[in-house]
């Protein structure tokens, strides 16, 4: 893939266009950022704890570009969270698409194997925001109980039907993993 379409790509995803289009299992390596003359990547506009969660929503390998020798302990835990290089790995390999869009706040959802579906709640404004996750706009009916894990937490949130509400820090993300109950059998 030739550098500028992977750069028209990423300006694409960054400003809300659709990409999915583009999508593929992630095989050939796709660089984030062009590297200035200095040699120093640019800095992603929602910051890079931001940029990683929503990395994974737009298919492609996480590249780190910092200093493996000097990485801090939050660093290597943001570049090491197994649940979120899980999302980016999926084998299903669909391309995450905005839901949502309300202000500085945005939903976005990636379809993964088992039918299962990864979720980042983005701010990209500079106040918290308040935002209700409606199963509607994931295209579910409320009626359907899911299972939400926060993949940055580690934590199984309690089952929920409808919707759930979030507090998303500034310049920030939420992303968490919802899988519908599946009815069990009866005897």
């Amino acid at each position: 893939m030739r550098a500028g379409r992977v750069g028209l790509l990423i300006l694409a995803a960054l400003l809300g266009a659709p990409v999915a289009s583009h999508a593929k299992p992630a095989r050939e390596p796709l660089h984030f950022f062009a590297r200035p003359s200095n040699g120093l990547a640019l800095t992603p506009p929602v910051g890079w704890n931001s940029w990683n969660h929503f990395g994974c929503h737009v298919n492609a390998p996480l590249i780190a570009g910092n200093d493996l020798a000097q990485m801090s302990a939050a660093t290597r835990a943001i570049l090491t969270n197994r649940e979120v290089i899980a999302v980016d790995q999926d084998r299903l390999g669909i391309e995450g698409h905005r839901a949502y869009k309300h202000g500085d706040g945005e939903i976005w959802v990636r379809p993964l194997s088992g039918g299962r579906e990864a979720v980042v709640l983005l701010n990209r404004g500079a106040r918290p925001l308040r935002t209700r996750l409606k199963w509607s706009e994931l295209g579910l009916p409320g009626y359907l109980p899911l299972r939400l894990r926060d993949l940055w937490r580690h934590e199984n949130l309690p089952l929920a039907t409808r919707g759930v509400t979030f507090t998303v820090a500034p310049t920030s993300v939420i992303m968490l993993r919802e899988t519908p109950v599946r009815p069990r059998a009866s005897d």
